[in-house]
């Protein structure tokens, strides 16, 4: 029995609906707990990572988002963090709290708003999408985001941790070779 492990998202269609996937790799092993909750008046489900405080997941008007990093060493900076502060403490993901406010939108476009801004925005790739409409977001600390709406129509859309819309950011040949090339063949 084969293990995947590379992180890849994907949004697209099958059998007549939206869909988002996650495969999550992580250098740690992370401890993962699925919280329901609500969240200023609307009720969310994510997966949350207790040792980094990310999370992702989805809201009762059928809004859900899913992340790949694009600054994969800043990802593990978060979990390193963890083990340093007091075990009654969070990691220090900030991604987290911008998905966590982001859930709680009512409305596509206001989700995809506090992404990009709440916080000055989330980074790395980001798929968010409902039932009638799928964006690509496309963002780090470096490069302004990237809003793409995406066609299910053509087929799944696929990003792992090289840039689409900015090339230089994630992995690059230059910088990071053989992690470049990973992150190329694992789209593919």
């Amino acid at each position: 029995k084969r293990i995947i492990e590379e992180c890849i998202i994907i949004g697209g269609k099958a059998s007549g609906f939206h869909v988002l996937g996650k495969s999550r790799d992580r250098n740690y092993k992370p401890n993962l707990s699925v919280v329901r909750e609500i969240i200023d008046g609307i009720e969310v489900v994510y997966m949350h990572d207790e040792r980094t405080n990310y999370l992702e997941g989805m809201n009762e008007k059928g809004i859900g988002i899913v992340n790949a990093a694009l600054l994969v060493s800043e990802d593990e900076k978060a979990a390193d963090a963890y083990w340093k502060l007091s075990k009654k403490k969070k990691g220090s993901s900030k991604d987290g709290p911008r998905m966590f406010r982001a859930l709680a939108r009512p409305a596509l476009s206001k989700c995809i708003k506090s992404l990009v801004s709440y916080e000055d925005g989330i980074k790395g790739h980001t798929f968010v999408g409902n039932p009638t409409s799928l964006y690509s977001i496309e963002m780090t600390s470096k490069h302004n985001p990237i809003i793409n709406k995406l066609d299910p129509a053509t087929g799944f859309d696929v990003r792992t941790n090289h840039g689409e819309e900015h090339a230089g950011a994630g992995y690059t040949p230059d910088g990071f070779p053989e992690d470049y090339l990973s992150s190329k063949i694992r789209k593919a």
